[in-house]
């Protein structure tokens, strides 16, 4: 007993250090790149995994603690992550934060018109760094009046009287008068030169005074200033450049033009902030949101419930079929009819869509013996038919299999005193087979039917939501509520929008959550009456 627990200890100390190791690399990672609270979360989630593991007081809790903790982390607060994101305008133009923002506007500098600009020649340092950086650099710098200035990142701009105090010993001149060497930095040839202008413009921006000075070719280094002053109080923003003053407004930095229109900030984005319940009044409130939502949702119940009725039919057949005892060829049968399940669904949807596209094998046989050409993609209800084929063909073979296993626990004694009591096939699946299948499979059923309500990938990958009723149109025909969200938040012409997508995704948990809710209630009563009865 002694050795059992001590073998336990070591076992559990390893295990813990493994799980601490690994939870702490990745609170570090999320903490400092991406969310400090869902960071704070897996922190305080491990601790409550170590409580539990270390007491044996909480030992019932052991195989529990671990399971409630990455449900906590793969539902929960994805769950909470998109309420949060949908009350925000998140999305193209508002991906950034405030101070990112602040910081891209504080890389921007233009020319005065009072301003010099100097003629460089670029030093560099005899050990320079690889690849070279711009510590590794001295400027010789003369303005339109011929005086010559010496400059660097570390010392700034000194005069050609003071260089050599500053960066030691100058060589010997050129005709032109520009030394040979500043102290440990030689100069570098015109043509050699050109591959270190775009270091040099990125990262040698040298400070005079309220200028600085930055190398934009091989002859011209100009006194440049900060395009952008932001008061942080007030939080208007100045563009120094053409005097127009901005302030924010939801995420951006906004001004109005001579006839009174707003005008945002070109050139740099905005940042995610707080709107409210907004996304949701647009949802509700908007006509292209709101005009073609309903028979989209109607579609959308439509294909999910026929998908699970047929494709549970379909499979419930073949179950029943191959759970005959004397039918030959028995195993090969249910090898054959599992291949479309084994195979992976996204190439099974793109061949049959090869297959129905006007000049597939489908639409050719079809054509050549009723004499109909089918426009499978063009009209709305054919195409709505594709998609319901497509989906039993993937969908039987799962509920083939779930069936026979289920018909499996039926005890056979039933049909037997069946027989003796004189019910026929017919009276006996629907009395025996199929009430006791529900209560096994009803709960897969509803999981079948939350799956199809949001099966985005036959939409796309089929029909892409298509057709539409006209070119304006944002909903196609066949489109679901999930497919209809992500041509609305994703594919319009105004680019991403997180937090509307975030929005309407919350409407459609909402739906499928109380559909749910309810079936779970019915698959119970079920069986509560067919355990009591």
């Amino acid at each position: 007993m002694s050795n059992l627990s001590t073998r336990s200890i070591i076992f559990r100390v390893i295990a813990l250090i493994i799980i601490d190791a690994f939870a702490l690399n990745l609170v570090v990672g999320i903490g400092t790149q991406y969310s400090v609270p869902l960071a704070i979360g897996i922190l305080i989630g491990t601790l409550i995994i170590n409580f539990v593991f270390i007491f044996d007081r909480f030992s019932v809790w052991r195989w529990t603690a671990p399971g409630l903790a990455l449900m906590a982390l793969l539902v929960v607060y994805p769950l909470i992550n998109t309420v949060f994101v949908s009350l925000t305008n998140y999305g193209d133009g508002h991906l950034g934060t405030r101070d990112e923002v602040l910081n891209v506007l504080a890389q921007s500098y233009y020319k005065p018109k009072d301003a010099v600009t100097f003629k460089p020649s670029i030093f560099i340092s005899n050990t320079p760094s690889n690849p070279a950086q711009g510590k590794d650099f001295v400027l010789w710098l003369v303005d339109p009046a011929g005086k010559a200035f010496v400059g660097s990142l570390e010392k700034g701009i000194v005069a050609e009287a003071d260089a050599e105090a500053q960066f030691g010993k100058l060589g010997e001149r050129s005709s032109a008068g520009i030394p040979a060497t500043i102290g440990n930095f030689n100069q570098v040839a015109r043509l050699n030169a050109l591959r270190f202008v775009q270091v040099l413009k990125d990262q040698v921006a040298i400070r005079s005074g309220a200028y600085l000075v930055r190398v934009e070719s091989l002859d011209s280094a100009p006194q440049l200033v900060q395009r952008f002053e932001y008061n942080a109080t007030t939080g208007d923003l100045l563009d120094r450049e053409s005097g127009t003053k901005y302030k924010e407004e939801r995420g951006t930095f906004v001004t109005l033009n001579e006839r009174g229109e707003t005008v945002t900030l070109q050139g740099v984005g905005g940042w995610a902030v707080n709107i409210g319940a907004e996304n949701f009044t647009r949802a509700i409130t908007s006509e292209s949101v709101r005009g073609p939502f309903f028979s989209v949702f109607i579609w959308t119940v439509v294909f999910a419930i026929t998908s699970v009725f047929t494709t549970f039919a379909l499979g419930l057949l073949f179950a029943i079929i191959l759970n005959t005892a004397d039918i030959p060829f028995r195993g090969l049968f249910r090898t054959l009819l599992v291949i479309p399940y084994a195979l992976p669904a996204f190439i099974s949807v793109l061949i049959w869509r090869g297959l129905l596209q006007p000049e597939g094998l489908i639409t050719s046989v079809w054509q050549s013996l009723f004499h109909v050409k089918m426009d499978w993609f063009g009209e709305a209800w054919l195409a709505r038919i594709a998609i319901l084929a497509v989906n039993l063909w993937l969908g039987y073979p799962y509920m083939m299999i779930i069936s026979m296993g289920a018909l499996q626990s039926i005890p056979s004694d039933l049909y037997e005193a069946a027989v003796i009591d004189g019910a026929n096939y017919w009276a006996q699946f629907r009395r025996i087979t199929l009430p006791l299948l529900m209560v096994t499979v009803g709960p897969l059923l509803i999981g079948s039917f939350a799956f199809n309500f949001n099966n985005f990938a036959i939409i796309q990958l089929l029909t892409q939501g298509g057709p539409k009723p006209d070119a304006a149109a944002v909903a196609g025909q066949t489109d679901i509520l999930i497919s209809y969200t992500y041509r609305l938040a994703f594919a319009g012409t105004k680019g991403i929008d997180y937090g509307f997508a975030s929005a309407l995704t919350l409407f459609i948990f909402l739906i499928v959550a109380g559909v749910t809710v309810y079936n779970f209630r019915l698959s119970r009563r079920l069986e509560q009456v067919y355990s009591n009865g």
